[in-house]
């Protein structure tokens, strides 16, 4: 291990909140390298945006290190629009992480964007490179981190960079097979490693339970989650484990799903979409019978899937959302039919057709929405704090990366400035015959409305910041 001192799906989650925003707006513009290819955008309420860039070869160049692919270039903005720092990662002997090979790599962070990772390399040799609140960055170079055991998951406090890691140690005479979960963490001050080894209660392989998974963390504690099904899938439960950085385990408690009686319980596969985390192997797997979210910073876990009434008098296609505590203490449940509207905008009433993707976005107002993502189509619920439906509404044409800004279709939109902004650029832009729309993100902040555009062709992204008042 060697520390080298300092070095020079889009998919983002908009934040939403209640009410109009109207008053003073200001624009910016972040020059970029012609060459330069944007990629991810990963948005935290208070704290700002971080724009993650294919690096382009030439400014790669800069560094004293050979590599095939320029490694990424990182743009931290704050929450109205002003540019806080940007970093170069240097060149990479890889593209992306481990198996991974979509973008340049990992980019890992804290709550509050205190510290950003961004990770590449083999399983044998990881490149980490941190970058601290002020811009200043530093590398990392783990070899033989893993050996011949698993990366599991990657995730960053305010303190610590860590790393989970799995070995499957085999069944010996009279011992049955186990797996043993170590964390790998590092200061992120001075960067010295620990190593701990998780306590996690021994799954029998029974064929209820499915392996420990982590899923989640706070400061404080990490989250492990366990599938029981034991026969009907309506029977399904969810085991959750509370782990603290000593490894040490804080509360176990299940879930149980049947809650939503007369709901038969057809799921919707979670992918784990969580900001600032890495996922490598996972059990979490395609059959499990309730999609999941644990939301440490609200204090609520949240389930939720779709099905079929069983009683005799409904038949049609249904969805439920449940809030649990953190101790699993159920809050509040809330069941209803699939909207008439989404069927009059193509939706297929089907279970198997709202089986293929879903995303649960908590608002910093602990807002919901529920995304539905079918045949290239948005389908989006939309509910108050306390579990009541707000409103719903539908996007068509839009690929996975686009959920957080949701085609620009969204509840209360026309008191958007953002999107009367856009709007009227576009419309007035679009009578050009040589016109060619670019991308945007969309945000939604506690202090006003972000709106980055990057276009077609161009050495820039603008950025435009609108008040709330």
């Amino acid at each position: 291990m060697k520390i080298v001192l300092p070095l020079f799906l889009i998919f983002s989650i908009g934040l939403l909140y209640s009410g109009i925003l109207a008053g003073q707006s200001k624009s910016t513009s972040i020059p970029i390298h012609k060459d330069e290819v944007p990629q991810s955008a990963y948005a935290v309420d208070g704290a700002g945006v971080l724009f993650l860039h294919k690096a382009s070869m030439e400014e790669a160049k800069q560094f004293d290190v050979r590599g095939r692919y320029p490694g990424a270039k990182i743009y931290r903005i704050n929450t109205q629009g002003q540019k806080v720092w940007e970093v170069l990662t240097g060149p990479q002997a890889y593209q992306g992480l481990l198996e991974e090979t979509s973008t340049m790599g990992k980019m890992i962070f804290s709550s509050n964007l205190e510290v950003v990772y961004f990770v590449s390399g083999t399983q044998q040799e990881l490149v980490i490179t941190q970058i601290n609140a002020q811009g200043e960055s530093k590398k990392l170079e783990v070899e033989n981190l893993f050996g011949y055991n698993f990366p599991h998951a990657m995730f960053c406090t305010k303190n610590e960079f860590a790393v989970v890691i799995r070995r499957n140690e085999p069944a010996k005479k009279g011992i049955p097979a186990k797996k043993i979960y170590f964390l790998h963490a590092w200061d992120n001050g001075n960067m010295t490693k620990r190593e701990v080894t998780l306590e996690l209660p021994l799954i029998e392989k029974n064929g209820a339970y499915s392996d420990w998974s982590y899923y989640g963390n706070s400061d404080n504690e990490m989250y492990f989650v366990s599938h029981y099904t034991p026969g009907p899938v309506h029977d399904t439960k969810v085991r959750i484990l509370k782990v603290d950085f000593k490894g040490k385990a804080q509360a176990d408690f299940m879930l149980d799903l049947t809650i939503n009686k007369n709901l038969g319980m057809y799921s919707v596969t979670n992918p784990r979409m969580l900001q600032g985390a890495g996922y490598f192997d996972t059990n979490i797997s395609q059959s499990d019978m309730a999609s999941l979210l644990i939301d440490p910073k609200n204090n609520a876990i949240y389930t939720w899937g779709v099905g079929l009434w069983t009683d005799q008098k409904k038949r049609n296609e249904g969805f439920y959302l449940n809030k649990y505590d953190l101790n699993g203490q159920l809050e509040w449940t809330t069941q209803e039919e699939i909207p008439e509207s989404f069927v009059k905008n193509g939706l297929v009433k089907s279970v198997y057709a709202l089986h293929s993707f879903s995303v649960l976005q908590v608002n910093y107002d602990q807002t919901l929405r529920l995304h539905f993502l079918v045949t290239g189509s948005i389908y989006t619920l939309e509910f108050f704090p306390h579990g009541d439906l707000r409103g719903s509404f539908f996007n068509k044409d839009v690929g996975i990366p686009s959920i957080g800004d949701a085609s620009f279709n969204f509840i209360d939109r026309e008191e958007s400035p953002a999107f009367n902004f856009l709007r009227k650029k576009y419309e007035a832009e679009a009578k050009n015959k040589d016109f060619a729309k670019g991308s945007f993100h969309f945000f939604r902040f506690s202090d006003g409305e972000l709106l980055a555009e990057f276009p077609k062709i161009s050495d820039r992204f603008d950025l435009h910041w609108f008040k709330k008042e």
